[in-house]
């Protein structure tokens, strides 16, 4: 039987392709005269172990939580929150920054107020107590009996307690040097607060 150059042709390409098609789909590995002898492990360099190289953690360092304060004597509440975020330096300083939302209502004078703002604030634990420092931006209102709301700052200096190590939970006491709070705050220049660390 007698093969055209056609035929050959195309029996040359579909060899190609089936040997292209044979090698793809096989695979194979050579282990050595010993097959059964185990591969071992890559070793993977640890660059952090070097002098002066070390990986930065965030989690060793962060400092969230928040404090919260209510307060209620029959015809006046208030209910603040303060949501924060920051780090801290080895456990000896904690800085912080956050949102400020508070209500305060007197219902003998018919004021309802939700004030909002910012702040910032720096805590050094010393044992069991700490320092505070604060200082806030706040838009509340400063005069009650036109209901005007204005912009104002004022630091906040105070201590407290804490109930854990690394300020997981404290109580704070501290006073505010801008008369502007006291007039949306119960118990006027005086600020207290409990704080948890998550």
């Amino acid at each position: 039987m007698r093969v055209n150059k056609k035929m050959k042709g195309k029996l040359a390409i579909f060899s190609v392709i089936l040997i292209f098609i044979a090698t793809n789909k096989s695979h194979a590995q050579y282990e050595g005269l010993d097959s059964n002898r185990r591969q071992s492990p890559e070793y993977k360099y640890d660059y952090s172990q070097e002098p002066g190289t070390s990986e930065f953690d965030y989690e060793k360092i962060k400092y969230n939580g928040t404090d919260f304060s209510a307060f209620g004597s029959g015809t006046v509440y208030s209910l603040e929150l303060i949501p924060f975020t920051g780090i801290t330096l080895k456990d000896r300083f904690y800085f912080a920054a956050g949102g400020v939302l508070s209500l305060y209502s007197d219902n003998l004078r018919m004021i309802y107020s939700g004030n909002y703002g910012v702040t910032s604030m720096m805590r050094i634990p010393i044992s069991n107590f700490f320092l505070h420092l604060e200082y806030r931006a706040q838009n509340a209102l400063t005069d009650l009996d036109y209901r005007v709301r204005n912009w104002y700052t004022t630091p906040i200096i105070g201590g407290g307690f804490v109930y854990e190590s690394k300020l997981n939970t404290i109580v704070l006491v501290g006073l505010a040097l801008n008369p502007d709070y006291g007039k949306t705050n119960p118990l006027g220049g005086i600020v207290y607060r409990f704080g948890i660390r998550f």
